[in-house]
C-alpha cells in the first residue's frame, strides 16, 4: 500500500511540475516497436513534444523497419528529430562502421545518439570502441550534437573514459528522482501514454533547451529557387524545413534546391564533377577541378543530390562560376569570425575544452589544449567570436592571465 502510495503521489507531482511545459521539455525516443506513424499520428505528435528521437538501426546488419516511413512523415509536417543506433560494436573498428552507417541512412537528422547498453566489445576495450564511434562520425556531422546514451551503471564500467568526447550524457534511470549524474537528457519512464500514438512509450526531459538539441545546426531560409544567386543568403536551409519533396528525381538521384555557405575542408579528397555518377541521363562524367586546389575556400551550393544509398552532394559556385558536384564530406559549414573585447565567467559547473580551432571548422586537425573545468568559476577575457552560418550562438575564444586558452562554446559562460 505504501508503494501504490509512493508512486500515485510521484505521478502527480510529476504531472503538476512538467504540466505547464509538458511540450517543451519532455521527448520520446521510437522504434519499430511503436509501428508506422500516420500524417494524422505526427500532426498530433507536433502538439505533445518539441521532437522526437529515432531509431535507425541495431547494430549496422539490422535496419528498424519503420525509420523510413517515419522519417519522411515528420520531415513532410516540419517535426524535427533525432536519431539513434543500438549499438553492438565488438572493437574500435566495428564502432567506427557503425557510426558512419548511421549518418549513411539519416545524413538529416538533427543529433546522433550512441545507445550503448549491452556490452559486446570482444576486442580492444569498450572506452576506446566508444570513442572510436564519435570520432568516426564528427567528420560527417559537424556542429550537430553527438550524445551517448546508457544506464549510470553500465557507463561507468564500459564508457566513462569515452564520455568526454560527446556533447553530452542521455541517462535511463527510470525513477522519481534525476539522477546526480550531469546529463542533457534524463530518461525517466517506458510507460509515458502519448494521446498521439495511443500508447505507452519510452520518455524523457530535457536538461537543456531544445534549441540545444535542434537550434542550433541549420535555420530554415527563404526558398528562392534554383535561379536565385548563391550569395543571396548564408544560412543553411535543411531540407526537411525548405521542401519537403525533392525537385526533381534522375536515375538514382533526388535533387533538391540548396541556398548555403561552404568551406572546402583541409582533409577533402573528393574532387569536383560534372554530374554525380548515379545520375544515369547523363552518359559519362568527367573531373573538372582537384579539391586539393581549393582547401579552405568559400563557396556557395544552389542544388543538393541525394543517391539512393544515402550519400549527399553539392553544386557549388566560386565568385559566382560553376565549380561542378563536390560531396558533403569534404565541406564544412561557413564560420563568420571577428574579434572581441569583453569579460565572461565561466560556469562552476562547467565541462567542456578548449579547442585549437572552433568544433566543425575547416581545419584537419583540431586539437584539445586544456579543460574548461580548470577555470570554472573564473572569469576570463574573450579575445575572439565564432559563428557558424545558420547558427543563433557563438563560439569564443578565450584568454586568462593573458594566456589563450583556446576556442570553447558559449554554454559553458554564465
Amino acid at each position: 500500500m505504501l508503494a501504490t502510495l509512493f508512486a500515485l503521489l510521484f505521478c502527480v507531482g510529476f504531472a503538476n511540475t512538467n504540466k505547464a511545459h509538458a511540450s517543451n521539455n519532455r521527448v520520446y525516443d521510437l522504434s519499430e516497436w511503436q509501428g508506422n506513424f500516420t500524417a494524422k499520428k505526427v500532426k498530433k505528435l507536433k502538439h505533445e513534444v518539441p521532437f522526437v528521437i529515432l531509431r535507425v538501426q541495431y547494430g549496422s546488419s539490422y535496419r528498424d523497419k519503420t525509420f523510413n516511413n517515419n522519417r519522411k512523415l515528420l520531415e513532410k509536417y516540419g517535426l524535427p528529430y533525432g536519431v539513434y543506433s543500438f549499438s553492438r560494436y565488438s572493437s574500435a573498428g566495428a564502432a567506427k562502421s557503425e557510426a558512419k552507417h548511421l549518418y549513411k541512412l539519416a545524413p538529416n537528422a538533427k543529433f546522433y545518439v550512441n545507445d550503448y547498453e549491452m556490452a559486446s566489445v570482444k576486442y580492444g576495450s569498450s572506452n576506446n570502441a566508444t570513442k572510436a564511434w564519435v570520432k568516426a562520425l564528427r567528420p560527417l556531422v559537424g556542429g550537430k550534437k553527438i550524445l551517448f546514451y546508457s544506464y549510470q551503471h553500465f557507463m561507468l564500467q564500459h564508457a566513462s573514459k569515452a564520455l568526454k568526447y560527446y556533447d553530452g550524457y542521455w541517462v535511463a534511470a527510470y525513477q522519481s528522482k534525476k539522477p546526480s549524474v550531469n546529463s542533457v537528457m534524463w530518461q525517466y519512464t517506458d510507460r509515458h501514454y502519448s494521446n498521439a500514438l495511443g500508447k505507452k512509450i519510452d520518455a524523457s526531459l530535457l536538461g537543456k533547451g531544445k534549441n540545444w538539441f535542434i537550434g542550433n545546426v541549420e535555420l530554415p531560409v527563404a526558398n528562392k529557387g534554383d535561379n536565385a544567386s548563391s550569395k543571396s543568403t548564408n544560412a543553411l536551409v535543411p531540407d526537411s524545413q525548405k521542401k519537403s519533396r525533392p525537385v526533381k528525381t534522375q536515375g538514382s538521384v533526388k535533387y533538391y534546391n540548396s541556398n548555403l555557405k561552404l568551406t572546402v575542408k583541409d582533409n577533402a579528397n573528393f574532387n569536383f564533377y560534372n554530374h554525380l555518377g548515379e545520375d544515369t541521363t547523363y552518359s559519362s562524367r568527367k573531373r573538372l577541378h582537384l579539391v586539393k586546389d581549393y582547401k579552405a575556400v568559400t563557396l556557395f551550393a544552389n542544388k543538393k543530390g541525394v543517391t539512393k544509398n544515402g550519400d549527399v552532394y553539392y553544386r557549388v559556385t566560386r565568385h559566382g562560376k560553376s565549380m561542378g558536384w563536390i560531396k558533403s564530406n569534404s565541406v564544412e559549414n561557413y564560420i563568420d569570425y571577428k574579434s572581441a573585447d569583453e569579460e565572461k565567467t565561466i560556469k562552476a559547473d562547467a565541462t567542456g575544452e578548449f579547442n585549437e580551432h572552433v568544433k566543425g571548422s575547416h581545419f584537419a586537425e583540431n586539437k584539445a589544449l586544456g579543460s574548461v573545468q580548470d577555470l570554472a568559476g573564473k572569469k576570463v577575457k574573450i579575445i575572439g567570436e565564432a559563428k557558424k552560418v545558420g547558427w543563433n550562438t557563438h563560439y569564443y575564444l578565450v584568454q586568462y592571465e593573458g594566456k589563450t586558452m583556446g576556442w570553447t562554446y558559449q554554454s559553458v559562460f554564465e
